[in-house]
C-alpha cells in the first residue's frame, strides 16, 4: 500500500514551504511542485494559497489533507495489527558499511533458525540513499555508520562508536617504532604528510564528515586529493603506496602493509540501528536488533 504521495501533501501543509517540505521528504523541489500542480489540475482547484510567504491550505486543501492523514493512519494501524499477530513476514534490511554487512550476514542464519517463515532481503548502499529508503518506509531496519541519528531520534539506537584512524603505507619514513606509539595531532600530520597524496572517501560520507574539521586544521590543499567510494579500495591503494587515508577501525586489514595511527583528539563515527517508526516491530525484527546489541563488536 503506497501512501507516499499522500504524505507529500501532508508535509507541504505541515511545513508551509515547498523547499522545506521537499528537504523533509528527500525529493527535489521541482518534482514536488510538479506533483502538486498535476494534482491541483486533476482536482480542478488549488489546494494551497500563498499568504505572507507561506503555503496555506485552501478549503479544498484542508479537506484533502484531513482525508490523506486518515488514509495514512489507517495504513499504519493495519500494519501494526498485522505485525502484532504474526511472527512471519518479509524484512527489508539495509547495511551501509563493512561492519554492518558482516554482522548481518552472520546474524541472518541464526534468525532463520528461530523464525523459519521469515524472509529477508538485504540492501547494500550508502547512508544518504538508505536514509531516503527509511523515510519512504521501503526499508524496515538499517544498520548504519553515521555521525548523527538526530533525524531518526525516535526510531534509532546507537550500538557503539568506531574510531577513525589515519592509514599510512608501512614503508613510509614516518612509520618508525617511536612514531607508532604516537597519536597524530593536526600539526603533526600536516608536518609529516603535507606533501603526500591523500585518498579521501566521497564528499558527505560519514568518514568525510567526521574528519573534515581535523583536515581543515591541517591546512592541506584538498583540490588535488583523490576521492574513492569504497573503503576496500582505499585500503588497497594505501597498501600499494598510492597515498594516505582516514580509515574506520572496522576497515583495518592487518594482512596488508599499512600502519594505523590514532588521531589527537580521537575521532569517531557512530554505529547505529534505525527502524521504521510507523508500526511496532515484529518479533523477528526485535530479535534481530537484540542480537545486534550483543554482537561482539559492541560488547564493552
Amino acid at each position: 500500500m503506497d501512501t507516499r504521495y499522500l504524505s507529500y501533501i501532508i508535509e507541504i501543509a505541515n511545513e508551509k514551504n515547498m523547499r522545506k517540505a521537499a528537504e523533509k521528504l528527500y525529493v527535489s523541489q521541482p518534482s514536488l511542485s510538479q506533483y502538486l500542480a498535476k494534482l491541483e489540475q486533476e482536482l480542478g482547484t488549488p489546494l494551497f494559497t500563498r499568504v505572507k510567504g507561506e503555503l496555506i491550505p485552501t478549503k479544498a486543501g484542508n479537506m484533502y489533507v484531513d482525508c490523506a492523514q486518515k488514509m495514512v493512519d489507517m495504513k499504519n494501524e493495519l500494519y501494526r495489527s498485522i505485525a502484532e499477530i504474526t511472527n512471519s513476514g518479509h524484512i527489508n534490511v539495509a547495511t551501509t558499511s563493512i561492519w554492518s554487512l558482516k554482522m548481518v550476514s552472520e546474524l541472518i542464519p541464526i534468525l532463520k533458525k528461530e523464525f523459519p517463515e521469515v524472509s529477508l532481503e538485504l540492501f547494500e548502499g550508502n547512508l544518504t540513499p538508505t536514509e531516503k529508503l527509511l523515510e519512504e518506509k521501503s526499508i524496515d531496519i538499517a544498520f548504519v555508520a553515521t555521525t548523527s541519528v538526530k533525524k531518526f531520534e525516535n526510531c534509532s539506537e546507537i550500538l557503539g562508536q568506531e574510531e577513525i584512524l589515519f592509514a599510512v603505507p608501512s614503508s613510509h619514513p614516518f612509520c618508525t617504532e617511536e612514531n607508532k606509539k604516537k597519536a597524530l595531532t593536526s600539526s603533526m600530520l600536516s608536518e609529516a604528510f603535507s606533501g603526500e597524496n591523500f585518498i579521501l572517501p566521497r564528499k558527505n560520507s560519514t568518514v568525510s564528515n567526521a574528519t573534515s574539521g581535523f583536515l581543515k586544521e591541517c591546512n592541506i590543499n584538498t583540490d588535488a586529493i583523490c576521492s574513492v567510494n569504497h573503503m576496500t579500495t582505499v585500503t588497497n591503494m594505501v597498501a600499494n603506496q598510492v597515498g594516505v587515508a582516514f580509515i574506520p577501525s572496522t576497515c583495518m586489514r592487518p594482512e596488508l602493509p599499512i600502519t594505523y595511527f590514532s588521531l589527537s583528539p580521537r575521532i569517531h563515527r557512530l554505529s547505529a540501528v534505525i527502524y521504521r517508526d510507523d508500526r511496532p516491530l515484529s518479533k523477528p525484527e526485535i530479535r534481530l536488533i537484540e542480537m545486534a546489541r550483543n554482537y561482539p563488536l559492541f560488547r564493552s
